[in-house]
């Protein structure tokens, strides 16, 4: 004769955490991007969410982005509608997370940051679209992980974020795509490192 035995275990007071706390938001419109407004959404046209820090940012239906008195840090930033996106202050956007962000601007789509972008990661600009650079302090020089261009353009559009040697020490990968320098001279353009041309 078998016997059979049963154990129920009773566990309280515990938290059931996701694995990856990384997340994609959504913002369409114009929008101020703070800490409390709730304009962020977890699916394309939703909203209720205030932003989350270490998560992609999905900027639709051509947004005007304010930046009001923070500074975000981003996993990425996904551009899906057509037209033109611009951030409009200042503030300091930091590219952290674990692997280098990924900028993504579709075809068609344009992506105006004047922000000050920094952080160690760098990082990569993937699809067809246009990003411009427009803020003249830039940190380039603590982009470790330096930039990749994988699609599309990049335009350096502001003369002081590539002056006095910004960008000597910053590794580029072109990746047979396209870098401007509408607000400088190709004199100031002394990468670290320029390779994929």
């Amino acid at each position: 004769m078998s016997r059979k035995f049963f154990c129920l275990i009773l566990i309280t007071g515990a938290t059931i955490m996701a694995a990856d706390a990384q997340s994609n938001l959504y913002i369409q419109g114009t929008k101020t991007w703070n800490t409390t407004n709730t304009n962020w959404g977890s699916t394309a046209g939703s909203s209720g969410k205030i932003w989350k820090n270490d998560s992609i940012a999905n900027l639709e239906l051509s947004p005007v982005i304010t930046l009001n008195g923070f500074d975000p840090f981003l996993y990425g930033i996904n551009c899906t509608s057509t037209g033109s996106v611009t951030s409009a202050i200042s503030e300091r956007i930091y590219l952290a997370g674990t692997v280098s962000p990924v900028i993504d601007v579709t075809a068609g789509q344009t992506l105006t940051l004047n922000n000050i972008l920094a952080g160690g990661r760098g990082f990569t600009k993937a699809s067809a679209g246009d990003l411009i650079l427009g803020n003249g302090n830039n940190r380039f020089i603590n982009f470790t992980d330096g930039i990749t261009i994988n699609g599309g353009a990049i335009d350096f559009a502001n003369s002081a974020s590539i002056a006095a040697g910004a960008l000597r020490s910053m590794p580029v990968n072109l990746g047979g795509n396209t870098l401007r320098y509408t607000g400088g001279t190709a004199s100031n353009m002394r990468f670290g490192g320029l390779t994929g041309t």
